[in-house]
């Protein structure tokens, strides 16, 4: 009895050791299979945890931080955003709760789509805050969407990899509009767009 009351501290430790490796190789378990991804459009506090509205394509999700989900940050991401990317797996009993998250940068650009003869793809009119200027970028879209909408559409369009001042094409996840009426292009941008060699598409 005395050398298993010896032994008992060890034996303690051994059965915990092997407890949190138990746990650690559950949690790394298909750590890099995810089952969603999306961009996180808005985070809100709750009793249940942190509540994520997340955007793939035109659906709206929402999802739930708990406190044992497993998070991993990349780059220069260090805390959950609006605006970023971010891929997430569910658990088992619940399609909402996040047993798991990959959360990147993500960025976002508002404008006109723009279609224009002789291109399958279409562009995105933008127009400078603070100097006025246009830009156009083709956009390319990552997979497979739904019709591109028309020609003066204001849209907001969500994308993973930064631009500058050369880029001219922009890979995109999502082409939302931010709303369903048109407006007619105003002859500033008509002329711009056609000093670009463009000439729009009549429906």
């Amino acid at each position: 009895m005395k050398k298993f009351k010896k032994f008992l501290p060890f034996l303690i430790l051994v059965v915990v050791a092997l407890g949190i490796l138990v746990w650690a190789c559950l949690q790394t378990e298909g750590s890099e299979s995810y089952n969603y991804e999306g961009y996180i459009i808005g985070i809100r506090e709750t009793d249940e945890g942190t509540v994520l509205t997340t955007l793939n394509g035109d659906t709206q999700s929402e999802f739930v931080v708990k406190w044992n989900t497993k998070e991993k940050y990349n780059g220069e991401v260090k805390q959950l955003r609006e605006g970023d990317c971010i891929k997430l797996s569910t658990t088992k009993r619940s399609d909402r709760n996040i047993k798991r998250f990959s959360v990147y940068s993500g960025f976002s650009m508002e404008g006109k789509i723009v279609n224009a003869e002789g291109h399958d793809t279409p562009f995105l009119l933008t127009t400078s805050a603070t100097t006025k200027t246009y830009r156009l970028y083709s956009l390319i879209a990552a997979q497979d969407s739904a019709s591109v909408p028309q020609t003066g559409t204001p849209v907001k369009i969500y994308y993973q990899y930064p631009i500058n001042a050369a880029t001219v094409s922009i890979v995109v996840d999502i082409i939302q509009p931010v709303s369903d009426i048109a407006a007619p292009l105003t002859e500033g941008e008509l002329t711009y767009i056609t000093s670009q060699n463009y000439t729009v598409s009549v429906p």
